[in-house]
């Protein structure tokens, strides 16, 4: 039999909150167990931000017609991972066969999430499945099986269950394939774009001509700022497509299918699907930044930072603020920087906001799987979760870009150099010791 005793911990350098539930290790059905891939369930529960997991009883001790543990972590409302067993676990029954996933034991052949809703009435949370598709490229990296080893329960079931209700396990899988990418890039002095997949692999020639003041990277997409136009192509080898060209574009972001611009005057577009057609602008103008993450649009706008839920979701004013700095959005986290340089962050779109996280002085914040990454008086820090410590990953005041990826990756640009690592206390990698890199992105 083979155990897991090291989810935890890749659930950890994933970027995720993860809680371990009592002697977890120890815990198990004692069945076989040689896992091949990850399968999602939901548990039909009915949580709340104010009890986001009531279904960890008896996922951990069982029910009275099936002995516990139930999975191997359950995923609460919130997004936090409750790692429950090591070992084999009644979730998976028989397995009727589903891509590469065989017929037989699925208990013995897979990994079990346990999302926390009741899938009748009310789907998963953003946080939720931004986790839970994080998690899953983890373990299957640490397995050494691509996307298609993800599989949900309805897809293996041979008794019809319906698990996990409301999502498209297609989409689900080429969103784990996304996370699963490490692509790098960044912007030259000339402001030619270079990229490459892999930390250890060889910079590819560039993949524009010049003229660049912006790279964005997103599963599969990346997305250039170049001049008047904001070009997007899939992958390295992919051939560029005119998103958008408009005099003095501000702004750019890619999310999943969702893209978006900032104009000249400050106007928002945004649209789903890359030949799509772009509809009218979603804001009066008066825009410099605008911010995508899961169904979330972001602008900062003046002094306010405003959100909406959707193309055709209402505007929320999220946090107004004399010389408002910046925005950023992962998930359902929020925060923005006020023109003191202090950084306010929260979870939710209703909470309310608490104090500053720093003292002051910062100029950018970014926000990537529980990380919190500022750029402070040219210096680098970051900390887990807002109640989080800080860590200073890069000093001297020479910082001029920072950048947080997937499954705990930092970058930073210093004196014109690009430096990357995975894990906080890990020793940083000469990406780019040009002495002329712009900007950075990560897509990890």
């Amino acid at each position: 039999m083979t155990s897991i005793p090291w989810l935890a911990d890749v659930l950890r350098e994933a970027g995720l909150n993860v809680v371990e539930e009592g002697n977890w290790q120890g815990r198990g059905t004692g069945g076989a167990f040689d896992p091949i891939g990850v399968l999602w369930h939901h548990t039909a529960g009915n949580p709340s931000p104010s009890d986001p997991n009531p279904s960890l009883g008896i996922c951990i001790n069982g029910r009275s017609d099936l002995a516990g543990p139930l999975c191997h972590a359950l995923v609460d409302y919130n997004g936090v991972f409750h790692v429950i067993s090591a070992n084999s676990a009644n979730h998976a029954g028989t397995s009727g066969g589903s891509g590469p996933i065989p017929a037989g034991n699925g208990n013995a052949m897979l990994i079990g999430w346990e999302i926390e809703y009741n899938g009748v009435n009310a789907a998963m949370t953003p946080a939720q499945y931004g986790a839970s598709v994080t998690a899953t490229a983890a373990v299957l990296r640490r397995l050494g099986k691509d996307a298609s080893y993800a599989r949900g329960h309805r897809e293996t079931s041979i008794e019809g269950k319906p698990d996990p209700a409301f999502v498209d396990l297609d989409q689900m899988r080429a969103d784990v394939a996304a996370r699963m990418i490490s692509r790098f890039a960044f912007v030259n002095g000339a402001g030619q774009v270079i990229a490459k997949d892999g930390s250890h692999s060889s910079w590819e020639n560039p993949i524009n001509g010049g003229g660049a003041t912006k790279v964005v990277l997103n599963g599969q997409w990346i997305g250039i700022m170049a001049g008047d136009t904001f070009w997007a192509k899939q992958g390295i080898f992919g051939n560029w497509v005119g998103m958008a060209r408009t005099p003095d574009m501000r702004d750019i972001a890619i999310s999943g299918d969702r893209f978006a611009f900032v104009n000249a005057v400050g106007q928002v577009f945004v649209k789903d699907g890359v030949n799509a057609a772009w509809p009218g602008a979603i804001n009066g103008g008066g825009a410099r930044k605008v911010v995508l993450s899961g169904g979330w649009i972001g602008v900062q706008q003046g002094d306010s930072f405003l959100a909406k839920s959707g193309i055709q979701g209402s505007w929320r004013t999220m946090a107004d603020a004399a010389g408002l700095k910046d925005i950023a959005i992962d998930n359902n986290r929020f925060a923005f920087v006020n023109g003191a340089g202090q950084v306010t962050v929260k979870d939710g779109v209703d909470s309310a906001w608490p104090g500053a996280v720093n003292s002051g002085g910062a100029t950018r914040v970014v926000l990537k799987d529980g990380w919190i990454g500022v750029l402070q008086g040219g210096d680098f820090l970051a900390k887990f979760d807002i109640l989080g410590g800080w860590k200073t990953m890069a000093s001297g005041g020479q910082v001029s870009d920072i950048a947080l990826g997937g499954n705990g990756w930092f970058g930073f640009v210093g004196s014109g150099n690009f430096l990357a690592k995975q894990g906080a206390d890990s020793e940083w990698l000469q990406m780019a010791p040009t002495g002329t890199v712009r900007s950075i992105a990560l897509e990890t």
